[in-house]
């Protein structure tokens, strides 16, 4: 029985320690409580990795929806910079449209001001030989009649040279070409 009995023990304690129950196991400083311990501790590591283990996959989910956050981000500034290129490109269109259509009013108010100035001009000078006859006429007249209606051609005439006169100094100011005069 001294012989059988260390082994009884060690089988007893294997099959507690199969079965989960550690304590039961080895109570004294036997062998099977060596075991007891040593599978206890490797029971206690493999909680701590399944610990670490879990905590890892969490974090990993956490850095993955971290990540899909930041993809996200970054395709809406691409997008955002691709917007911001083709308004760019539109500005930079209409403002050539711009330069062109304000190139084309300064010509066009160029030209009407040089036409302003030469029909002014030639508007002017028959109107001065009209008013030199009247006044010609005016001095040969003896009808008082006929003076009356040569006084108010003549007053008719210097309405419309004064306009024309309007006209050309109109037409010297938009051209930067008036020149003041003393009086």
């Amino acid at each position: 029985e001294i012989l059988l009995h260390p082994p009884l023990r060690l089988t007893a304690g294997w099959q507690a320690a199969l079965s989960g129950d550690w304590q039961r196991a080895g109570r004294d400083g036997s062998p099977v409580h060596e075991v007891a311990t040593l599978f206890a501790a490797i029971d206690d590591m493999a909680l701590q990795l399944r610990r670490h283990t879990e905590n890892l996959e969490r974090q990993a989910a956490e850095l993955r929806g971290g990540n899909d956050r930041l993809q996200a981000e970054v395709t809406e500034r691409m997008k955002s910079e691709q917007r911001i290129q083709a308004l760019n490109v539109e500005l930079g269109i209409a403002n050539q449209t711009l330069r062109v259509a304000k190139e084309a009013a300064e010509a066009a108010n160029r030209a009407k001001s040089a036409f302003l100035a030469n029909m002014s001009h030639e508007l002017r000078t028959p109107m001065n030989g009209v008013m030199g006859m009247m006044e010609l006429a005016k001095r040969h007249m003896i009808d008082p009649k006929g003076r009356v209606y040569l006084d108010k051609a003549k007053g008719a005439a210097d309405n419309l040279l004064a306009v024309l006169n309007d006209i050309l100094d109109l037409s010297k100011i938009e051209a930067d070409r008036l020149a003041l005069e003393e009086l």
